[in-house]
């Protein structure tokens, strides 16, 4: 496969002028959590991620384990998903030629997903969405559309991200962080919702065999996450009536 990009949005990037501190700033306040609650999964789910055919990566960032990644899916072909054109440079400036091919750069939101993801083939493809501190930026009923999207699509998500605090001091922490990104980037969400909650009432279950690990005191945690079966059972029966209500109607 030859290197590609698909750049299919032009909107201003609200993230040029924190793509060259945002490394140091996560690590002057968090340490190596933020690598580390990302880390877990390469590690965790190792037998999983050597037999992936393609990775679906929301919001990828600067891109710090971007080789680990590629390391860890050896078959994959890893398709980054960043509409910021100063965070997705520094992560391609991370790999070498000889790895660019098995990464095509998506300059886009996650909604590239919608329009583009049908068009692969799922059949006969086993794929993984990773949602690396990306889901914590986006608003309820976005956040919820993108969890119907993948939970039809059936994948695997390795959910990696900031959670809401039960303590005065963690809560007015997660705030301050919230009204810091959004003077400097100007995303929409104002406040962090409860992604464990969101992704049950979506019906998604924690991965079987699995807990939930924590970092930075409880601030960060990594979560595998897959459609509950009811769900999947039920989704596809739908698909199928579907499929046969088009076919009565053109027989």
């Amino acid at each position: 496969m030859s290197e590609q990009k698909k750049k299919t949005s032009h909107t201003l990037d609200h993230y040029r002028l924190l793509a060259p501190l945002y490394d140091y700033l996560a690590r002057a306040v968090f340490g190596q959590a933020i690598d580390q609650a990302q880390r877990i999964h390469l590690l965790k789910h190792r037998e999983r991620l050597i037999h992936m055919d393609r990775v679906f990566w929301l919001g990828g960032g600067t891109g710090r384990i971007i080789n680990e990644v590629i390391d860890a899916c050896p078959q994959a072909t890893i398709y980054y998903i960043e509409p910021s054109q100063a965070m997705r440079q520094r992560a391609m400036s991370r790999i070498g030629e000889d790895r660019k091919d098995r990464v095509i750069w998506i300059e886009h939101t996650h909604r590239w997903l919608y329009h583009h993801a049908p068009s692969l083939n799922r059949d006969t493809k086993r794929e993984v969405i990773l949602t690396f501190f990306v889901l914590d930026v986006l608003v309820e009923d976005v956040y919820r559309e993108l969890l119907d999207w993948m939970k039809q699509r059936g994948s695997l998500v390795l959910f990696s991200d900031f959670v809401p605090q039960p303590g005065l001091i963690g809560r007015m922490f997660i705030a301050f962080m919230y009204r810091c990104f959004w003077l400097t980037t100007r995303i929409e969400q104002r406040k962090i919702l409860d992604h464990a909650v969101l992704f049950e009432s979506m019906g998604w279950s924690i991965l079987e065999g699995e807990t939930v690990q924590s970092f930075a005191r409880g601030l960060i945690q990594a979560i595998p996450f897959i459609p509950s079966r009811d769900d999947v059972v039920q989704t596809n029966k739908e698909n199928s009536l579907a499929s046969t209500d088009h076919s009565d109607g053109h027989g």
